[in-house]
């Protein structure tokens, strides 16, 4: 095996150095996403849902309550879905970039 020469050291460097801040920038982005959305859905849920959704449902039975109500539920377990899947995403994308196999990075 040849050694390498300081220039193809250099790059080297700078390609793992860039390549993971890009990793955990990345993380922090798809960690964030839901966490807003979430945000989001439990302001909305709790400023209209109770106030104002639920007692036009209770009275009587409101159809566009109702079904701003279910709209309600499947985004918040949208939000549980996507959190799931972008955790999945993220531990697989970063144990694929820092993956080591006999020196050489799965990235290459």
């Amino acid at each position: 095996m040849q050694e390498l020469s300081s220039v193809q050291h250099g790059v080297m460097a700078r390609t793992s150095i860039i390549g993971t801040v890009h990793v955990w920038l990345a993380l922090g982005m798809l960690s964030f996403m839901p966490v807003l959305e979430l945000i989001v859905v439990l302001y909305e849920g709790y400023y209209s849902i109770p106030s104002y959704h639920l007692v036009r449902i209770r009275n009587n039975m409101d159809p566009f309550s109702i079904a701003y109500c279910l709209l309600a539920s499947i985004r918040l377990m949208h939000v549980v879905v996507m959190a799931i899947s972008l955790g999945l995403f993220g531990y697989h994308f970063t144990a694929g970039f820092f993956h080591v196999d006999g020196g050489n990075h799965a990235y290459k």
